[in-house]
C-alpha cells in the first residue's frame, strides 16, 4: 500500500501494517494527563474532595486504584512503544504482525462482548469488555499509522 493513503507513514510492515521505524512520536508532549515525568494529573484526582472530609477506606482504595489507572493517551504511547522497540514475547507485537484483518476480527468480537456484558453481565464486566475494545482499537491506529490526533480531530 502507497504511503499517504491512510497517513504519512509507509504501510510496509508484516500483514500491512506500518512499520515500527516509520512510526512518528504518536503521542503529543502536551496531550492533557500527560506530563515530562511520566506521571498523570487527573481531575479530582489530588485534592479533590473537600479538606473537611474525613478519607473513608473506600475513598482510600479508590484513589490508590487512581494512581495505578492508566489514560487512554498512555496506554497507546506504551502500546506504540512495543510495536516500535518490537519487544520480544509480546502479545501486542504479535498482534500487530498479524495484520488489519486479524484486528479487525477482533475488534468486532470485542465489540459484541461489551454490547453483550452492558446487557446481561453489569456494569464493571461491562467496563471490562470496553477497555478491551478501546485496547484493540489502539492495535488498528497503530497497525494503520494513525496517531492520536488523527483520530481526535474526528471528535
Amino acid at each position: 500500500m502507497a504511503a499517504g493513503l491512510h497517513g504519512p507513514w509507509p504501510l510496509d510492515g508484516p500483514g500491512g501494517v506500518a512499520s515500527p521505524g516509520s512510526m512518528p512520536d504518536m503521542v503529543p508532549a502536551d496531550r492533557p494527563g500527560s506530563s515530562p515525568s511520566g506521571s498523570v494529573s487527573r481531575p479530582g484526582a489530588q485534592g479533590g474532595s473537600p479538606a473537611s472530609a474525613p478519607a473513608t477506606p473506600a475513598a482510600v482504595a479508590a484513589a490508590a486504584k487512581a494512581s495505578t489507572v492508566k489514560t487512554f493517551d498512555e496506554l497507546f504511547a506504551e502500546v506504540a512503544d512495543k510495536w516500535q522497540r518490537r519487544v520480544p514475547g509480546s502479545g501486542t507485537v504479535a498482534a500487530l504482525d498479524k495484520g488489519v484483518h486479524h484486528l479487525g476480527k477482533k475488534l468486532v468480537e470485542e465489540a459484541a462482548e461489551a454490547w453483550m456484558a452492558a446487557e446481561h453481565e453489569g456494569r464493571d464486566r461491562a467496563a471490562e469488555e470496553i477497555s478491551q475494545l478501546l485496547y484493540w482499537s489502539q492495535l488498528m491506529m497503530i497497525s494503520l499509522g494513525l496517531s492520536l490526533d488523527d483520530v481526535y480531530s474526528h471528535l
